[in-house]
């Protein structure tokens, strides 16, 4: 359990602040033979490094590999963290003292090498599966090498060690033991507590298109071909039309199939109209994770196939995760001509949890791309985020302090930028200033920024309504037709 909290931001916080002093005060006391994060001393060592500005000796419980005399210890950056602080205190200092059971040598400290890297990373996996997680979110990592200088010598250990006699363990320490349980247990609760909320937020997240339910007096027909789950509204005509595809948010399924009012323009206006499922939908997979984004472009390749249709020349709507969706689809594929995105976000944010277990596990990318994950900002483990997710589960959600503390993470925010100056036709950003989820209007202010900075060609306005986040109302959908008259002909 500990091992798959441990890829987890809540889970990085509580090792380093919980499980580690307990794990180094244990492994001192039995000799490394009682560690609350698992393993034995065999696979696990206690490096005393001298503190690069106080000169005090800081002691770090780690995994290690043995390779003859030598060893090697491990750092990743989770992405969301400054660096480690025993790796600043062992690049300032590199002699360090590395206790394994019950003898401590004197090492020479050095990082790795690129082909030692690779010999040594996919052990360094398989002993903490964890690292791999942090490495694909941060792409930072770094294996030291610690060369023998001093011979191993037996050390003392017992509840006082180091320099302490050697003591067995008796009732007393029975009875921290229960204590140390009884701690695991709440900080287990705790998690718990945290992924119910988590989901709880996720499955908040869907704003609501006008209309109620699928009308069947409108000119559609349910598509299941080409792995797809949409339903496609059309006239019939003597010419090719252009097609309108809209996408939903976090509540998947295909959410405009009943925005009969919009379709029903969109048709009056010489339009065809695809709305399309990405997830929770039968056939597509129940939970918003991973979702492959060339399963849009086999919509592309189905529209390209209708004689109804004029091919490879469409419009994308696309509101809250589908906004999202919209602008990381429009910035890769041609075929996307002009983009309405409704109260988007302009970085890649996580996906919701499937589970109790999975929201333990760790946060992971909505989208991916070419069989890999997007890069995401993760969701801050914090007082603030503790407090957004229970006013979701009050019922009265208000999220926007949560999602601004996720934008501080600034190394995050720059990986999962989407690239919206690689869109290819025009672009319609609305949001709305009574937003409770998060500052749409300074999401879509930043897209207008950036493609401003890189001297977007195509024309591009943001327009705001005095509305909360989703829908945007009668108003807003006729300057979404308006707009694409204009624009998409």
């Amino acid at each position: 359990m500990i091992r798959r909290i441990g890829a987890t931001p809540i889970g990085v916080w509580a090792i380093r602040h919980l499980v580690s002093p307990l794990h180094r005060r244990l492994y001192r006391a039995s000799g490394g033979k009682l560690l609350p994060m698992g393993g034995s001393s065999a696979t696990s060592l206690l490096l005393t490094t001298k503190g690069r500005r106080t000169g005090k000796e800081r002691t770090t419980p780690m995994f290690y590999l043995r390779d003859g005399d030598r060893l090697v210890v491990c750092n990743v950056n989770p992405g969301f963290e400054r660096t480690n602080p025993w790796v600043l205190n062992l690049r300032a200092h590199p002699v360090v003292r590395a206790q394994i059971g019950t003898e401590a040598g004197d090492y020479q400290a050095r990082e790795a090498t690129e082909k030692e890297m690779e010999r040594y990373w996919p052990r360094f996996v398989q002993l903490w599966p964890a690292y791999q997680a942090h490495f694909e979110r941060s792409g930072r990592r770094t294996l030291f090498v610690l060369e023998l200088i001093q011979e191993p010598a037996p050390m003392p250990y017992g509840w006082a060690a180091p320099g302490a006699r050697r003591a067995p363990i008796g009732h007393h320490h029975v009875k921290r033991g229960r204590s140390l349980l009884v701690v695991m247990s709440a900080f287990l609760f705790l998690c718990g507590l945290v992924a119910v909320l988590f989901n709880a937020w996720t499955e908040s997240l869907t704003p609501t298109p006008p209309g109620l339910a699928f009308d069947s007096s409108l000119p559609g027909r349910n598509i299941t071909e080409n792995g797809l789950n949409a339903d496609f509204f059309c006239n019939e005509s003597a010419r090719p039309r252009k097609v309108v595809i809209m996408v939903g948010g976090s509540g998947g399924g295909k959410e405009w199939s009943a925005a009969t009012v919009l379709i029903r323009r969109l048709l009056g206006e010489g339009y065809c109209v695809l709305s399309l499922a990405y997830f929770r939908a039968p056939g597509l997979p129940e939970d918003l994770r991973e979702i492959p984004l060339e399963y849009f472009a086999n919509a592309f390749r189905w529209l390209a196939e209708q004689e109804a249709v004029y091919p490879d020349d469409y419009a994308f709507i696309g509101i809250s995760r589908g906004g999202e969706a919209t602008l990381l689809l429009a910035s890769r594929y041609s075929q996307i001509k002009a983009v309405v995105a409704l109260v988007p976000s302009y970085v890649v944010f996580p996906g919701n949890p499937t589970g109790f277990f999975d929201a333990l596990a760790g946060q992971h990318s909505a989208w991916s791309y070419q069989g890999q994950p997007l890069p995401f900002v993760p969701m801050p483990v914090s007082l603030t985020s503790a407090r957004g997710l229970l006013t979701v589960w009050t019922g009265s959600p208000d999220t926007v302090s949560m999602f601004d503390e996720a934008l501080q993470n600034k190394m995050a925010v720059e990986a999962a930028a989407i690239p919206v100056e690689d869109i290819g036709g025009p672009m319609l950003c609305i949001s709305e200033l009574h937003d409770e989820q998060w500052r749409s209007t300074l999401m879509c202010a930043q897209i207008m920024e950036r493609l401003d900075q890189n001297g977007f060609p195509f024309f591009h306005e943001h327009i705001s309504y005095d509305r909360p986040h989703g829908w945007c109302g009668a108003e807003c959908g006729e300057k979404i037709v308006d707009f694409l008259g204009e624009h998409f002909r």
